[in-house]
């Protein structure tokens, strides 16, 4: 019997830790999920006006649209990202992703209210290109702001692209971080829990051992009593 009220006993623990351990990560993992979306956006976003800085130099220098789009693939296969040139006509004409190439497609992109990182202003939308679920990220500087007074007209628009997938589930990065924390609470939990009981059963097992004895006949039994609950 006190095998089995300790048992049970620490059942009822262990469900109240997984219990509260798993509503204490969901809880956890809800909170920041949107944050860490939206500092995975922002992680592109910051790319945005050094590489479209740098693209629209190569293309006021005279370079050519090869060597353009091999330095663009340089910076996309760097960072992981999908880099776009837009002429103005906002018709693709250099795409660094090789498996999906949307060159020659127009790209309508809604505008979006402006996000900042520093002195970095970035827009962002999610929209499909093709076959993908991208979020596309663009400067949200005016090419009329641009220091090349009377060339603005020609000068192209980068677009940053990332897998809407990439962003949406940039939280999951933090669950081997949350799976150890959870599991040394755990441990420390259990081992809690472990005390907690024996100091719970150990009176418990001293008076069955004791009316065990007096069932048997004797009756000289004697069992110190300690604190003022129901046990003592």
């Amino acid at each position: 019997m006190l095998g089995s009220f300790r048992a049970r006993l620490l059942a009822g623990f262990g469900i109240v830790i997984v219990l509260t351990l798993f509503l204490s990560a969901s809880a956890f993992v809800l909170l920041l999920r949107q944050q860490q979306a939206e500092a995975a956006q922002q992680r592109i976003g910051i790319l945005v006006d050094p590489i479209t800085t740098n693209a629209q130099q190569m293309q006021l220098l005279g370079w050519s649209r090869p060597q353009i789009s091999a330095a663009l693939s340089d910076y996309a296969i760097y960072y992981d990202i999908r880099i776009l040139m837009l002429d103005p006509s906002d018709r693709v004409v250099i795409d660094t992703e090789p498996r999906h190439e949307a060159i020659g497609l127009t790209l309508d992109i809604p505008e979006s209210a402006p996000a900042e990182v520093g002195l970095a202003p970035f827009q962002s939308v999610r929209m499909p290109i093709l076959d993908d679920d991208l979020y596309l990220f663009t400067s949200a500087t005016s090419l009329a702001d641009a220091p090349w007074p009377g060339v603005q007209e020609d000068v192209s628009k980068l677009v940053l692209a990332v897998p809407a997938g990439d962003v949406n589930s940039a939280w999951a990065a933090l669950l081997p971080r949350l799976s150890i924390a959870g599991a040394g609470a755990g441990v420390v939990a259990v081992l809690f829990a472990f005390l907690f009981a024996a100091r719970i059963t150990t009176p418990v097992r001293e008076m069955t051992r004791a009316s065990q004895a007096m069932a048997r006949g004797d009756l000289d039994q004697r069992i110190g009593g300690e604190g003022d609950d129901e046990i003592g």
